[in-house]
């Protein structure tokens, strides 16, 4: 919610239900099963977390080569567009009331405000979404349609500044007015966007590259299971060899038995 880039990390891991399978293995008391099992969950968590840190290095790569960059660029812009219009406005500081709206110069702030509020209604009963009706201290004032029965008052010059209309023509000229004092605010906050943003890009390439906390137990870990895997696997081969040895020795004592049950009739 505050556009930080600051990373953290939590663990998403479903306890672990067992098999039959593993219910079996352990019902033989084999201790190489248990430590199997203890592994596979360390493992399966080290690996989750693993996945997370890679995911959260990849977002602060795209961080620092392309989303603060253009965010930069256009603080930057913004700044300039700003300071463009201030020193512009400065050209008609502390100056009588002075505004054009329809083509005709008002010096007086209650006409220009009727004039502004026939503008207004002339917009909302067209089709139109905009209208340009007038300049003040060299910003062009332009009506726009916001919702219905509702309209926004844009000063444009270099760059852009709004705010809403209300009901009262006097009302919505001071509103023109403050907007456009309004305006070293606005520089005032830009600076602050771009100084925040620098500093978000700051922290991005202090955390990018750290190495993963627990690499060195995965790898260990990773490698000792396979070492139990493959144990396991050739117990079980051995058994199976003592099974099959039992058996054919149990097929040729019955064949034995057979031949001199034959020889004795």
């Amino acid at each position: 919610m505050t556009s930080k880039s600051i990373t953290r990390s939590c663990e998403d891991i479903d306890e672990t239900v067992l098999t039959a399978a593993q219910f079996k293995a352990i019902a033989t008391d084999n201790p190489e099963v248990l430590i199997k099992m203890e592994l596979e969950n360390r493992v399966s968590e080290l690996r989750i977390l693993q996945r997370n840190y890679q995911n959260e290095q990849a977002d602060l790569a795209r961080k620092i080569n392309v989303t603060y960059p253009k965010d930069i660029e256009d603080y930057d812009n913004k700044i300039k567009a700003i300071s463009a219009d201030i020193e512009n406005l400065k050209q008609t500081e502390n100056t009588d009331f002075n505004m054009t709206l329809d083509g005709r110069t008002y010096t007086e702030r209650t006409e220009a405000g009727e004039m502004l509020t026939a503008l207004s209604r002339s917009l909302l009963q067209s089709r139109e979404d905009f209208v340009e009706v007038g300049t003040y201290r060299g910003l062009h004032i332009k009506l726009m349609k916001r919702f219905i029965g509702d309209l926004m008052v844009q000063l444009d010059g270099s760059y852009h500044y709004s705010t809403t209309l209300g009901l009262s023509g006097i009302g919505d000229i001071t509103r023109i007015e403050n907007l456009a004092k309004g305006i070293q605010k606005q520089l005032q906050l830009a600076q602050q966007g771009l100084d925040d943003i620098k500093r978000q890009l700051e922290e991005c390439h202090a955390q990018y590259g750290n190495p993963f906390l627990y690499e060195a137990e995965l790898s260990e870990k990773s490698a000792k299971l396979t070492e139990v895997n493959t144990t396991l696997e050739l117990g079980g081969s051995q058994r199976d060899e003592v099974i099959l040895d039992e058996n054919s020795q149990d097929k040729r004592t019955a064949n034995r038995d057979e031949i001199s049950c034959e020889v004795e009739r």
